[in-house]
């Protein structure tokens, strides 16, 4: 009998290596991850902090109507 995908998708096996398990590993992976992160957090913030022209040119529109 055929499986469907969600049945292969949700039972598969998931095997770990030891590596995988060690928490001091995984720490410092997160670390590294963090700071490879950094700088797409501080271009997504700066972004997302600047007004934009539309938003600026509606509340000119409200405020002077």
């Amino acid at each position: 009998m055929s499986k469907t995908l969600h049945t292969k998708t949700t039972h598969s096996k998931t095997v770990k290596t030891a590596e995988e398990v060690k928490p001091e590993n995984n720490t410092e992976q997160l670390i590294e991850l963090m700071q490879d992160m950094k700088a797409a957090w501080n271009d997504a913030s700066a972004d997302l902090l600047q007004p934009r022209d539309e938003a600026i040119a509606q509340l000119l529109r409200k405020v002077l109507h």
